[in-house]
């Protein structure tokens, strides 16, 4: 495999070809004209972190959003950023928690779940 086939934006551009695809073949109503308004409001960085670097922190600043992240985004963000399974994790884990719980009821989850572990460790 040619080495550049290695690198987070070749696997960012397999990933990309699959959920366009995935969308298009969704519904006849999905466009490429959506797709392409989509990425014409995308912005994509690549930020180089030093080993002492806080990553939650750095992402926080840089959320562009506006919007407060709230205690699950900041869960997922920091498991995700630090672990090397990443992807598995994800697709493994977090996506299924998600799609089984709303927003407020993950919330709700974690801190019920942190609540247990410190009570056990006490």
């Amino acid at each position: 495999m040619d080495k550049s086939r290695n690198g987070f934006i070749y696997h960012n551009y397999i990933l990309f070809t699959e959920l366009i695809n995935a969308f298009l073949s969704e519904s006849p109503d999905h466009t490429v004209m959506m797709i392409h308004d989509g990425i014409d409001n995308l912005i994509c960085a690549d930020i180089r972190l030093d080993q002492d670097d806080d990553a939650q922190e750095i992402f926080e600043r840089i959320n562009s959003t506006g919007i407060t992240l709230g205690l699950p985004d900041l869960i997922r963000n920091y498991v995700l950023m630090t672990d090397d399974e990443q992807e598995r994790l994800y697709e493994d884990y977090w996506l299924i928690t998600q799609e089984l719980l709303s927003k407020d009821r993950l919330e709700r989850f974690f801190l019920d779940y942190l609540n247990m572990k410190r009570a056990r460790n006490h």
